[in-house]
């Protein structure tokens, strides 16, 4: 799947910025530490239907960098945006302990 554009609330350094959130990459997303509340926003261009997303840990300066949850929210127009849910519940978390290996997370189509 093309990605369009990626952005992010914060970044550490330009060696950590949203351009380098893609799998397999030799440098990852970063967010500053300072962020409580970081978010990563991927622009594939149009509507598709997802039903999976992976997320990859990494290492910076020795320390193990990875996602441990995340609430997924979509949108068709980029600017108003909906939490994924289940059952008509947010789905709140998608547990990830994966420090440098890739996790997947199904989701139910949409």
């Amino acid at each position: 799947m093309a990605i369009k554009e990626l952005k992010a609330s914060t970044k550490l350094d330009n060696d950590h910025s949203a351009s380098k959130a893609r799998l397999h990459a030799l440098e990852a997303w970063v967010p500053l530490q300072t962020d409580t509340e970081p978010w990563l926003q991927v622009d594939i261009g149009n509507a598709v239907k997802v039903s999976k997303i992976a997320t990859q840990g990494s290492y910076v300066a020795g320390d193990a960098c990875f996602v441990k949850k995340y609430i997924l929210l979509f949108s068709i127009n980029g600017t108003d945006f909906q939490e994924y849910r289940e059952d008509n519940n947010i789905k709140v978390s998608f547990q990830n302990n994966c420090r440098n290996g890739l996790c997947n997370a199904q989701v139910r189509s949409f």
